[in-house]
């Protein structure tokens, strides 16, 4: 086994191509903000329970969310282990654990916690104040959106997903 003193040394049929996961800095820069974006946007559907399809949405932007921070996360990590102690690498990779925690924090990242997320109690006040047709009046309170029946036929749709060669 020959042992090299850099990894410049290595022949490029041993490295890792990682331009299968980004081909620029600017192309990880660009994706690591619509992840970013999309985090974001995610934040506005928690209690929503007004249209079911907010809660399409909701999964549609989540999946992505997550498919592009698994490709940043990745990539993050892998061109640190080849860049040992640069300060890009490692600042790439601090963004990518940054984006992670917002996920964590709204709840993303679980099928489970997703669908909690559409039926968690939502206030209603200012322009959302409930209106009461006996008295004529609008208060504010609380609506919690319940399953009274289960239809026949419930069908999710999981993405699939695949790993690269790398």
């Amino acid at each position: 086994m020959q042992k090299y003193s850099s990894r410049k040394d290595v022949p490029e049929k041993y490295k890792w191509n990682l331009k299968d996961f980004f081909k620029s800095e600017k192309e990880f820069e660009e994706s690591l903000d619509r992840c970013k974006k999309l985090v974001k946007d995610l934040k506005n559907y928690v209690g929503c329970t007004k249209d079911a399809h907010k809660l399409y949405e909701f999964l549609n932007k989540e999946i992505e969310a997550i498919a592009l921070w698994e490709d940043l996360y990745v990539y993050a990590y892998l061109i640190n282990d080849q860049e040992l102690g640069n300060e890009k690498s490692i600042k790439r990779k601090n963004k990518a654990e940054q984006l992670n925690l917002e996920l964590e924090i709204n709840n993303c990242k679980t099928l489970n916690k997703t669908i909690n997320l559409f039926f968690t109690e939502e206030y209603m006040s200012n322009e959302d104040k409930i209106y009461c047709s006996k008295c004529y009046k609008y208060f504010e309170g609380q609506r919690i959106k319940k399953m009274k029946n289960l239809p026949k036929i419930l069908i999710i749709v999981l993405k699939d997903y695949y790993t690269t060669k790398i």
